[in-house]
């Protein structure tokens, strides 16, 4: 079993606990340094010659400095779960309204259409891209061409019957949620077999954004439905789904490879 040397009372050592926490490593820690002492005996110096806190011995091998162990467990036993880009990559979902389990890849990020950021590529790989159990993620506009070229992709796609593709669409109030941005967005979608799951932004502490008020969303979703696209609202905190023109999307569902095709969050 692993031992941990180290008072609770060190930020060091409570690191090392809290990614043992999130891993479910099993330990045994023994305190030492600050009031307890000990950490200048020749036991323990014999351990870690630096004589800090904290120090771990598993099975013989010994490692020093939280940072280095840290990263030790969680290579080892975390199989990418304290990965900083998976951590990014869940707050990027959250920010945007994406669900869907974070075993699944997320292929592309896509912060604007331009060229340089290979949109172009991205866009000539979609159809094989949406066959594998992977998302896409584009936020933002850009450029015109590869914004036609990318809406094209869409109408191209396979459908069953039946089946539509999903835009979600995270509304924020004062920047994308007039009575003109239901109108726009509702001509981007035309022609397209397509239905959009509106995201009112949940506001938190960091983000420079507003939730627009539910009368704006109400007023957005019917505009958007008045034009012949099915339309879902869910409401704030992501829990709850209201439905527009008698559609309903659960949360948490499957989604198919046409709905991963076209996750989007417009500005």
């Amino acid at each position: 079993m692993l031992k941990i040397w180290g008072r609770t009372t060190s930020s060091n050592v409570q690191k090392v606990l809290w990614c043992c926490g999130e891993i479910g490593i099993a330990f045994e820690r023994e305190d030492i340094g600050g009031e307890f002492g000990g950490n200048k005996s020749p036991d323990y110096l014999a351990l870690n010659p630096n004589g800090l806190v904290p120090t771990i011995d598993e099975d013989g091998f010994i490692l020093w400095e939280s940072n280095v162990i840290v990263r030790y467990l969680a290579a080892k036993y975390g199989a990418g779960s304290l990965d900083r880009k998976l951590a990014n990559k869940r707050a990027l979902k959250e920010r945007v309204g994406l669900g869907g389990p974070d075993d699944v890849a997320l292929l592309a990020t896509v912060a604007r259409l331009t060229h340089q950021k290979g949109i172009d590529l991205l866009v000539d790989a979609l159809p094989q891209l949406v066959a594998l159990p992977g998302q896409v993620i584009v936020v933002g506009a850009g450029d015109r061409v590869l914004a036609q070229r990318l809406r094209a992709a869409c109408k191209r796609f396979p459908l069953k019957k039946r089946r539509r593709i999903t835009f979600e669409y995270v509304l924020l109030a004062g920047v994308n949620d007039s009575d003109e941005d239901a109108r726009r967005l509702a001509k981007l979608l035309g022609g397209m077999k397509a239905k959009v799951n509106l995201i009112p932004l949940n506001a938190a502490a960091g983000i420079p954004f507003e939730r627009p008020s539910d009368a704006a969303i109400d007023r957005f979703a019917k505009i958007v439905a008045d034009h012949g696209v099915l339309v879902s609202v869910r409401k704030s905190r992501g829990r709850d789904i209201r439905a527009a023109c008698g559609q309903l999307i659960v949360e948490g569902q499957k989604k198919s490879a046409g709905q991963q095709l076209a996750t989007l969050a417009f500005r």
